[in-house]
């Protein structure tokens, strides 16, 4: 064939194809698939039609036609935050958000917790601080437990940095406490429990607060059951440190009734607990001299058995601290735990801190009634003259490390 001829031929199918396509969109939409709106029209006319009709423009940031910004954008602005100030600024710019919800604030609260360091005493007293302050007590409106929970935590935790301008929000959380404890879970209750007292052993906290506290006890019975090693941990510090303060001891006894329960989930949970929590607990019973036999064994076994393998840091904190617990308690009969931790202690005594070495010298004089560690309270003694502290700093350390 020809080319001449051979492009005749190709125009000619090309032709067809063309007529049948349109025919068959006339005529056999269902078949084809094609919407009944578009039977009886041309592929040109449909094309023709769509041209012709306006499309949807989208909006553009920056020009008047701003989306807002969705809450889940704004808490992940805050957690990857690097200050203080940054964090401030982040909800500065979303204050007038109306999709801004309490999840994000609270987000916001705990970062700035994560970054006190950064809070000096210019950003605790800024316009964008306050206005923080306000911004979230006015979402307190409408409270939710586990944003109420989080949110008291991390005041409870900046509170050193910027008492002055929480307090009002302090009210604030007490009413949402109020209106929210009923559906708190067991991580919300304790939290909650360790902030007030954290508060208001600081004398930082508002009665407010602290009237919440009963209500916040009377959930616990129906979510010990729940609560990891660490929430029990903070139940009975919490109930120590209110014991132990002379201003809110009558105000402890919700606390102090609900105790024995909390230790009883205390033992069932000692397996898996770190020792820092172990320690936590051990204090709390010591300062509401709360003293359970059944806890105090199994605590005195464990330590016996793995502090030799403790870290540094964990040796140099909790072993004193625990030493300390089991002594105002008058919990003697340990000498198994007495031994290991003399033997871990011994070698990083010029590391320990001066209240953490008077605790464990006036430690060992009340447990070691039989003498059986003479050489390990003479290293203690020595190294307590060599800091040029006296007798009387190792009894004072029994009042603890805020009072000595």
């Amino acid at each position: 064939m020809t080319r001449p001829a051979h492009f005749c031929l190709v125009l000619l199918l090309v032709w067809q194809l063309k007529v049948g396509c349109q025919w068959a969109f006339t005529n056999c939409p269902a078949q084809l698939g094609i919407p009944r709106r578009l039977a009886g029209r041309t592929v040109r006319q449909v094309r023709e039609r769509r041209q012709a009709s306006p499309r949807p423009r989208p909006k553009q940031r920056g020009t008047g036609e701003d989306e807002h910004t969705p809450p889940r954008v704004i808490t992940s602005r805050v957690r990857n935050a690097a200050s203080a100030a940054e964090v401030l600024t982040v909800m500065q710019s979303e204050q007038e958000n109306p999709e801004l919800n309490l999840i994000s604030v609270s987000a916001a609260w705990c970062r700035l917790a994560q970054l006190q360091h950064s809070i000096n005493a210019e950003v605790a007293d800024s316009l964008t601080f306050r206005m923080f302050v306000r911004l979230t007590q006015s979402l307190m409106a409408k409270p939710e437990a586990r944003t109420v929970a989080n949110t008291l935590w991390a005041t409870a935790r900046l509170q050193v940095r910027a008492a002055p301008q929480l307090a009002t929000l302090w009210t604030s959380l007490a009413s949402a406490i109020n209106a929210t404890v009923s559906d708190m879970r067991e991580q919300h209750i304790a939290n909650s429990i360790w902030a007030v007292a954290k508060i208001a052993t600081s004398n930082h906290g508002s009665e407010a607060l602290l009237k919440s506290m009963p209500l916040l006890a009377s959930r616990v019975p129906t979510v010990i059951s729940k609560m990891t090693s660490q929430a029990v941990a903070n139940v009975i510090w919490a109930t120590g440190q209110l014991s132990d303060d002379p201003g809110h001891a009558a105000k402890s006894q919700c606390l102090r009734e609900v105790l024995p329960i909390a230790v009883s989930h205390a033992c069932t949970v000692l397996p898996v607990a770190t020792m820092q929590e172990v320690a936590n607990s051990c204090w709390g019973l010591a300062l509401c001299d709360y003293h359970d036999t059944t806890f105090l064994e199994a605590v005195a076994a464990r330590v016996s058995n793995e502090a030799t393998g403790w870290s540094m840091s964990s040796a140099q904190l909790d072993l004193p601290s625990l030493l300390f617990a089991f002594a105002r308690l008058k919990a003697e009969g340990h000498d198994d735990m007495l031994g290991v931790a003399a033997e871990k202690l011994t070698p990083m005594l010029f590391r320990i801190h001066d209240w953490y070495l008077c605790a464990t010298t006036w430690s060992y004089q009340q447990l070691d009634r039989g003498d059986n560690f003479l050489a390990f309270r003479q290293h203690l003694e020595e190294e307590v003259r060599r800091r040029q502290l006296s007798e009387e700093d190792v009894e004072r350390s029994r009042l603890g490390p805020d009072a000595w």
